[in-house]
């Protein structure tokens, strides 16, 4: 008789509005929230950045090329929603990301998850502080 190991999906289904999206879990997959960060922060930097133009290269970064444009669309055009939703985007895959990585988060209240998000945001902001 074999033994059958399952192996968990690589991915991380998210659902933003009527899309379907795919976050991948490769071992680079925290790298790609600072990353998204990160490209946060260069568009915010430039001096004639819109905060469309911010909101839509995170979520590209995140998914894929194009994934801004249809979430901004979902999102009625607005870009108050539509930053609500990138806050709520992180925290939820940084949470699911400790998960995967063997955390047990079946006891985390929705307050536990702001708290992680918190300390993952300070967490980055630290660490690019002390790269310059």
């Amino acid at each position: 008789m074999a033994v059958v190991i399952k192996i968990k999906q690589n991915f991380v289904p998210v659902e933003i509005g009527s899309l379907s999206l795919k976050f991948d879990l490769r071992d680079d997959s925290v790298e790609q929230l600072q990353q998204a960060q990160e490209a946060l922060q260069a568009v915010e930097q430039q001096e004639d950045a819109k905060p469309k133009d911010v909101l839509v290269k995170a979520f590209d970064v995140l998914f894929q090329e194009g994934t801004g444009e249809k979430i901004y669309a979902e999102c009625g055009e607005s870009t108050i929603i539509m930053t609500q939703v990138l806050m709520d985007t992180f925290k939820e895959l940084l949470f699911e990301v400790a998960n995967q990585r063997g955390a047990d988060v079946s006891k985390y209240t929705e307050a536990d998850k702001e708290k992680l998000f918190n300390t993952a945001i300070e967490t980055v902001l630290k660490d690019q502080a002390e790269q310059e």
